[in-house]
């Protein structure tokens, strides 16, 4: 029974002692005797071949901070530049397209087909083209060149119309430029004349064209406007165009699809342009550059004004479709004769490589 005890002691005391040197090992410290002498921390190594070891009341010092290099300040944003607000300019006006406005019934009109066009009578032959020095005259945009041209001495004769007419294929666009005359009146009576381009009128009733128009009053008030007609309608002045003697224009006429075609009419001198789009069935029979006398409704021309000459130039035509030049075109001149076959305006030889030629009021 003894022996048993003291057994159990033993094995007592074994298991103590295994726990507490456990303990020991684990808090890293050492008990000598049951009473705590000496509390030793120890520090690892840490790639210092020299242990630091602290004492009981010594404190581990911080850990070394490694210094932070501060990031440089950018240099402060300049202030903004106010910039002045731009503003778009106003867009220019257009002008409006000046509405045409048909001439009365009671007042003279342009644009009657040719009438009384008849052969010119057997005649010396006509003289040949211009030559450069013949035709110096012609490059002169002035109304009051010093020497005028060879005049025609064939062709036709009209008691209306005088310049060119080409009556030979389809013709589907025409153009020309012609200088607005100075005219006078006779002090009497209303005068006028015009000056136009067109397609048709030679041979049919059917005629499409533009221009301009002069009239003089008795007092001597001369009247120039612009227009365009499409017979058998009157003709449409274009009241709102502005146009007098000295200025330059420029015309055409071409045709579009669907019988539609397009008129244009240019003061070249102001920069004034009127162009509009039509329906119309042409014969597509002739194409005219012409100097015309007009008429009242009735028929009756108007007496003619007088005037120097009116140069016509840029002369062309789509004819079977192949633009040429008035000569090109196989054109013929025509003669503005009075009751007793007299000429009134006569044109003279094609000059400027055949796209122009004068108008020379006898």
């Amino acid at each position: 029974m003894f022996r048993q005890r003291l057994l159990l002691m033993w094995a007592n005391y074994r298991l103590h002692h295994i726990l507490r040197l456990a303990a020991e090992v684990s808090l890293g410290v050492f008990i000598v005797t049951g009473a705590v002498t000496t509390v030793v921390t120890v520090t690892p190594i840490r790639h210092n071949p020299t242990p630091v070891v602290a004492s009981p009341t010594s404190v581990a010092p911080a850990p070394a901070t490694k210094p932070t290099a501060k990031k440089p300040t950018p240099p402060p944003a300049p202030a903004p530049v106010a910039t002045p607000a731009v503003t778009a300019p106003a867009p220019k006006p257009v002008a409006p397209q000046p509405s045409p406005t048909p001439v009365a019934p009671t007042q003279p009109s342009p644009g009657s087909g040719a009438k009384k066009l008849v052969p010119t009578p057997a005649a010396a032959p006509a003289p040949a083209p211009a030559t450069p020095d013949q035709s110096a005259a012609s490059q002169n945009d002035s109304n009051t060149a010093s020497s005028t041209p060879a005049l025609v001495t064939s062709g036709y004769y009209s008691s209306n119309w005088a310049g060119y007419a080409a009556m030979t294929g389809k013709f589907t666009a025409v153009s020309g430029s012609w200088i607005v005359p100075t005219v006078t009146g006779n002090g009497s009576e209303t005068t006028g004349d015009a000056a136009w381009i067109g397609i048709g009128g030679v041979s049919t009733d059917d005629l499409i064209q533009t221009g301009t128009f002069n009239m003089v009053d008795p007092d001597g008030t001369v009247t120039v406007s612009a227009f365009y007609e499409l017979l058998p309608a009157p003709a449409m002045a274009l009241t709102s165009f502005n146009v007098k003697a000295g200025d330059t224009m420029a015309a055409s006429i071409s045709e579009l699809p669907s019988h539609k075609w397009n008129i244009t009419i240019t003061n070249t001198t102001s920069g004034q342009t009127y162009a509009t789009v039509v329906d119309y069935a042409s014969s597509y029979s002739s194409a005219e550059w012409i100097e015309e006398d007009p008429s009242y409704l009735d028929g009756s021309l108007v007496p003619f004004n007088d005037f120097d000459h009116v140069k016509f130039t840029n002369g062309s035509t789509t004819r079977n479709g192949v633009v040429s030049t008035i000569a090109g075109s196989n054109a013929d001149p025509i003669t503005l004769v009075d009751s007793s076959n007299r000429p009134l305006v006569t044109p003279t030889v094609l000059l400027g490589s055949g796209t122009g030629f004068w108008a020379v009021h006898n």
